[in-house]
């Protein structure tokens, strides 16, 4: 950054004096050093924190914390692409829970037990709200994570994702990118989804989110999380440098419909793998022209390629019935037999590889 500030100054010199090449100090616009100045604090903004955040709140008093490997991978996916990354679970279960939990000998809970021991990982406390400053009441548990979600980022800072996001490649050119938010569109109705929210903390966004969240829920499934968030995004854009939409492709390239839940999941069971949708061969492998000449190469009907995408929102629990689809499991990453194998099997060879577990755990969910 110290560097990009240095570059920023020396271009507002080089532009100052040619300007003044053209006349007298006195003749120089001074709309337009206003500008430059405007211009060259883009170059030095800071970036967004490098934190990924989660939650996960009691369904019912008596819940029990467990995380699948569908979770797990959600976790572990962020640690390894984002490099230096600071994990954070907020999360209602008690210490002594947690504590269990991480300690747990039970092969079931093999994923909760490595998900709760992550390296960078720091579990938060919170108490899950009940109601609204109105005092509508708050009663399902994603609606309690749409207010938890929001105090975390104005607190600290950084990317929130739910549990069935998976990344694809490091943040950290959205980070860099000089806002002070980055939310994305979702597919179909092109609403903001909060399912994944990088943001600066404290920004005027997310005290503005805030504030109208406790003013306008009503308890309906998307009022708050993507209606309303749409809104309050498109109109803060007019703001400079407060709010970048993405597009669908960057973290929704896929939605919660059937037919692009089976085409994400359902295994091509006589293919191999593709050089143009897999991960494992990137830019910097290749020659740009030739990288680029990869996606004409003939694909599979329902072969897909990440290649625009930071991250996949899965859906999956929203259509469960995937043809030839028994859940994800390491060995189904593994075998590298459909879209969301191939996006995600880098990280899982890297989870393997480092001894997080054994081909003993290949089939536990």
């Amino acid at each position: 950054m110290r560097a990009a500030a240095v570059i920023a100054c020396l271009m507002i010199i080089v532009l100052l004096t040619i300007s003044f090449g053209h006349g007298t100090a006195e003749s120089v616009d001074l709309a337009r050093v206003k500008w430059l100045g405007s211009l060259s604090s883009s170059f030095i903004r800071p970036m967004i924190p490098n934190n990924v955040h989660i939650t996960y709140l009691k369904k019912e008093p008596t819940s029990i914390i467990h995380f699948g490997f569908d979770s797990f991978l959600s976790l572990y996916s962020a640690y390894y692409h984002m490099k230096g990354v600071r994990l954070f679970l907020h999360t209602d279960y008690s210490p002594e829970e947690i504590f269990q939990a991480q300690n747990s000998l039970n092969r079931t809970d093999k994923w909760t037990t490595l998900a709760l021991n992550m390296p960078n990982l720091e579990i938060h406390y919170v108490v899950a709200p009940n109601r609204t400053t109105n005092n509508v009441e708050i009663s399902l548990v994603q609606h309690k994570s749409d207010f938890v979600r929001m105090d975390a980022i104005k607190q600290y800072g950084g990317t929130y994702m739910d549990t069935d996001v998976y990344v694809l490649r490091d943040f950290t050119p959205l980070r860099a990118a000089g806002f002070q938010n980055v939310v994305g569109r979702e597919p179909i109705w092109g609403h903001v989804n909060n399912g994944i929210w990088m943001s600066q903390p404290n920004t005027t966004m997310v005290n503005v989110f805030i504030q109208a969240s406790h003013e306008f829920f009503d308890g309906g499934w998307n009022t708050v999380s993507s209606i309303m968030f749409r809104r309050i995004a498109e109109r803060l854009h007019r703001y400079p440098f407060e709010v970048l939409i993405l597009d669908e492709r960057a973290w929704f390239p896929t939605n919660w419909q059937g037919e692009s839940v089976d085409k994400l999941f359902e295994p091509f069971l006589d293919s191999g793998a593709s050089p143009a949708a897999t991960t494992d061969v990137g830019p910097d492998d290749v020659d740009p022209y030739q990288w680029w000449r990869l996606a004409l190469k003939p694909k599979k009907d329902n072969e897909m390629d990440f290649s625009g995408s930071y991250a996949i929102h899965s859906f999956v629990h929203h259509h469960p019935d995937v043809k030839n689809f028994d859940g994800l499991t390491p060995e189904y990453v593994l075998a590298r037999q459909s879209n969301f194998a191939r996006a995600l099997y880098a990280p899982v060879r890297h989870a393997f590889e480092a001894g997080l577990f054994s081909a003993d755990d290949f089939d536990i969910e």
